[in-house]
C-alpha cells in the first residue's frame, strides 16, 4: 500500500506534488525520503510511520480540508514520527514539531525532527524517553492546544531527564493557529529559524514539580514573599498549608511564567482573617 501510494504520488498525482511544495515547502526529495503518497479512493495523503528500530507502525490518511484531517489506516498504531532518525544521529539537538509534514519541512532544512501522531495535547511517556540527555526545542502551533501540548511535552521531557527542553516561540505575526510550515512558507529564511532557535525560552517547571496542580484548578499566590497554594471548592476556597486568609479579592498579578506563558492570578488583600 505504501509503494503504491508512493508511486502514484511520483508518478500519477503533479498536481498533489505541486500541491506539497507550493502549501507545505516538501520537496521531491523528501517525499522520497519519508515515502510521503496519495492515495486516489480515499483523496489523502499517505504518510508512512516508523518506530525507533525502523518497524512499520501504520499510516496515517492527511486531508487539510476534510474533517478530521487525519484517519489511521486498519491496523495502524498512534507512534512518534521521526523515531528512527534517532538512531540515525544519537547525539545534537531536536526539534519537536506539532506534526509530521511540519517536522518533515524541519528534516528538510536539516535538522533532526520528530512529532507525535496522537494529537497536539499527547505526549507519551515511551516518546519522551527516547530524547533522553538530548537537548530539545518545541516548536508548536501558536494556539491554545499548541500551548497545552508544547506544555505537557516540556513536562514528559523533564521527567526523562532530556538535557534541554526550550520553548520556540514562533513570531505572532503568522497569526492564530500558525505553525512552522507557514513560517517557512511566507518567507521565513532558515537564518531566521536559527534565531528563533537562540532566542528560545528553557522550560521552568513551577516549584516541587507541582504545575499539574495549577492546570487542574489550584493557583499559587506570593504574599509577603511567600508562595502558597489555594484550591477552590464549590463552597469557596479552602486552603493548602495555610499560611493565612484574607477576605475580599484583591488586585491582579503576573507572578510565574514556565516558559510558555506568564500565569494571571489573583492576590487576596483586605482584613487578614487568619495565619
Amino acid at each position: 500500500y505504501v509503494t503504491d501510494c508512493h508511486r502514484i504520488l511520483l508518478e500519477a498525482a503533479p498536481d498533489r506534488l505541486d500541491w506539497l511544495w507550493s502549501e507545505r515547502h516538501l520537496d521531491a526529495d523528501t517525499v522520497r525520503r519519508f515515502r510521503i503518497g496519495w492515495d486516489p479512493q480515499a483523496e489523502r495523503f499517505t504518510i508512512p510511520l516508523w518506530g525507533p528500530k525502523g518497524e512499520p507502525l501504520g499510516v496515517h490518511l492527511y486531508h487539510r480540508e476534510a474533517h478530521p484531517k487525519f484517519l489511521w489506516t486498519k491496523g495502524s498504531k498512534a507512534g512518534f514520527w521521526g523515531a528512527h532518525l534517532l538512531q540515525e544521529k544519537q547525539d545534537g539537538s531536536v526539534i519537536v514539531a506539532e506534526g509530521e509534514l511540519d517536522a518533515a519541512l524541519l528534516c528538510q532544512k536539516g535538522y533532526i525532527a520528530v512529532s507525535g501522531t496522537a494529537g497536539a495535547t499527547t505526549f507519551k511517556p515511551e516518546w519522551a524517553a527516547l530524547l533522553k540527555d538530548r537537548e530539545v526545542f518545541l516548536c508548536y502551533d501558536i494556539d491554545e492546544a499548541g500551548r497545552q501540548g508544547a506544555r505537557k511535552a516540556a513536562e514528559a521531557l523533564t521527567a526523562a531527564k532530556a538535557k534541554r527542553v526550550a520553548i520556540v516561540h514562533l513570531p505572532e505575526a503568522l497569526g492564530d493557529k500558525g505553525d512552522v510550515t507557514d513560517f517557512f512558507v511566507k518567507g521565513g529564511t532558515t537564518e531566521e529559524f536559527e534565531a528563533l532557535l537562540r532566542e528560545a525560552t528553557d522550560y521552568q517547571p513551577a516549584p516541587e514539580s507541582r504545575f499539574n496542580a495549577l492546570l487542574a484548578g489550584s493557583r499559587y499566590v506570593v504574599h509577603d514573599g511567600q508562595m502558597f497554594e489555594i484550591r477552590f471548592s464549590k463552597e469557596g476556597l479552602e486552603e493548602e498549608e495555610l499560611l493565612a486568609t484574607f477576605e475580599g479579592w484583591g488586585v491582579e498579578e503576573l507572578i510565574m511564567d514556565d516558559g510558555l506563558e506568564t500565569h494571571r492570578v489573583f492576590v487576596f488583600e483586605g482584613r487578614r482573617a487568619t495565619g
